[in-house]
This record gives structure tokens, C-alpha cells and sequence, in this order.
């Protein structure tokens, strides 16, 4: 049946600016002439209705005309708008004051935690006060706080962001690992041990057995939620109990920031 499906946007950015910042991957002749017609289409004082094919419910609207300086049909063209600002489209709006104001001593901690400025993650959890100043409170102990091995802890949530498919959470936490003395050595291995089944025992030469067990540690949380006894038993050797609840919190906060950013499709910022 035919319907209606109307991309828009509600502010196109100047021609030039745009095919200037416009990466080369949406430069092909196909998309080029795309974009041709879609300029074309702006600068028309005439409204436009699109259709195309889709299953929806009988009772929405089965026609629709948007002024055409509001529409944008073509998908390429929307996403090579979102590469202006850095990143791919996330599923929510990027938070700003002028949407959502947030009280000022919020919006400076986070800022202050960060170093000077938003990252995405930011733009998404400022939508509530009360997960914006929750999460910066608890994430900064859970990241820099704790007393146990930070390298460890780092393996733990690289592990997680692996397994989850959390690009955004590795792309911030890989490097942590590094400047917590890991190697890039160390992560090449990671990637091989989470490319088979990281929740049995993990050998590789370029892991030591405490790593290692880490790795596997956050594994089994990651994927099967429930730790096998003997698995737990071999922590309690290696760990004090400190240790255990320490790794186990970080490792299960990660999973919780892995499942915000896949949720809502948060992408490392450019």
C-alpha cells in the first residue's frame, strides 16, 4: 500500500558549507546528483509529497505535503548532514540548554569530570537531571576511585565493550588501558580471546593468568550473568574480597553504560 515517509530537517546548512565538509565516501556521481536534486527541491518555492512503499496501520495518514526547504527525502543526504557535526545520527537529540535547560552546577561538574567538554554520552544522559547527576557522581568513583588495579579494571571493560559491541565504550576505555600500563599487545590478545569464547578459560601468551581471569570473569558476567563457582573460587584466590566487589562493580557499571549507548546508538565523537 502506498505511504507516506517524510525525512526532514528542520535547518539545511548552507549549499557550500555543506558540500565543502561533505565526506568523499558521499561523493559518488549517484549520490552527488542526489544531493543536486535535493538542493534543487530547497530552493523551489513549491511544496513536495514523496511516497514510497510500507507496511504502517490503517488509520495514519496516507498523504502528507511538507514545504520542501523542510524536507530531506534522500537518506544519504541526512546522513552526510549529521557528518557536519562529527558524528553519524544518534537516536535522540544531542541535548543543548536551549532544549532542555539543566541547573548550572550539573553542567559544570560534568564538564569539570570531562576535562572541559561534553563527550556524547553527555548530550544524551543530560536529558534528566536526575541520570546526569547520578551517573557523574558514581561513574567518576567507579573510573577513578577505586583502589584496585586499574589496568585490570580497564581489561575488564574493554572485555565488555567487546562482547557487548559497544564501539563507543572501547574507543574511550582502550586507551585508559594503555595509560594504565596494558599494552596494545594485550589488547590484540583480548580481541582474539573474545573472538572464540571468552567465558571458558582464556590462554594466550600475551596474557598473564590474572588478566586472563579477569577477562573470563567478565565474560561469564557479561554473557551469562550468573559466575560459575569454580571461576569465583579461582577470583578468591587470586582477590581479596575488596578486589572481588570492586572488579565485579566496574565490570557490571560497563555493562550498564554499554547497554545506554547501543540503546540509543551513542557514537564516539569524531
Amino acid at each position: 500500500m502506498g505511504n507516506i515517509i517524510v525525512f526532514f530537517i528542520s535547518k539545511l546548512r548552507a549549499r557550500d558549507d555543506f558540500e565543502q565538509k561533505c565526506p568523499p565516501s558521499f561523493k559518488t556521481p549517484a549520490l552527488a546528483s542526489m544531493r543536486a536534486q535535493a538542493w534543487a527541491w530547497q530552493a523551489s518555492p513549491e511544496p513536495h509529497t514523496y511516497t514510497m512503499e510500507r507496511q504502517m496501520p490503517a488509520d495514519k495518514p496516507r498523504t502528507c505535503g511538507l514545504h520542501s526547504s523542510n524536507v530531506l527525502i534522500w537518506a544519504a543526504i541526512n546522513l552526510s548532514l549529521f557528518f557536519l557535526k562529527g558524528s553519524a545520527p544518534m537516536r535522540i537529540p544531542a541535548w543543548t540548554p536551549e532544549l532542555k535547560p539543566q541547573p548550572k552546577d550539573l553542567v559544570d561538574a560534568i564538564k569539570a569530570r570531562r576535562g572541559g567538554d561534553f563527550i556524547n554520552l553527555d548530550l544524551t544522559l543530560l536529558w534528566s537531571e536526575p541520570v546526569a547527576r547520578g551517573w557523574n557522581t558514581f561513574l567518576k568513583e567507579v573510573r577513578t576511585g577505586l583502589g584496585t588495579s586499574r589496568k585490570l579494571r580497564e581489561i575488564g571493560i574493554c572485555t565488555v565493550a567487546l562482547l557487548t559491541g559497544a564501539q563507543y565504550e572501547y574507543k574511550h576505555h582502550a586507551p585508559d588501558f594503555l595509560t594504565a600500563g596494558g599494552t596494545q599487545a594485550e589488547l590484540d590478545a583480548l580481541d582474539r580471546v573474545v573472538a572464540k569464547d571468552a567465558r571458558r578459560e582464556v590462554k594466550d601468551p600475551a596474557l598473564d593468568p590474572t588478566m586472563s581471569l579477569v577477562i573470563q570473569y567478565a565474560a561469564q558476567l557479561t554473557l551469562d550473568v550468573k559466575i560459575e563457582d569454580g571461576l569465583f573460587e579461582e577470583m578468591k584466590k587470586c582477590f581479596d574480597t575488596t578486589q572481588i566487589v570492586e572488579l565485579t562493580t566496574a565490570i557490571a557499571t560497563y555493562n550498564m553504560v554499554a547497554r545506554v549507548l547501543m540503546a540509543l546508538e551513542v557514537n564516539p565523537e569524531a
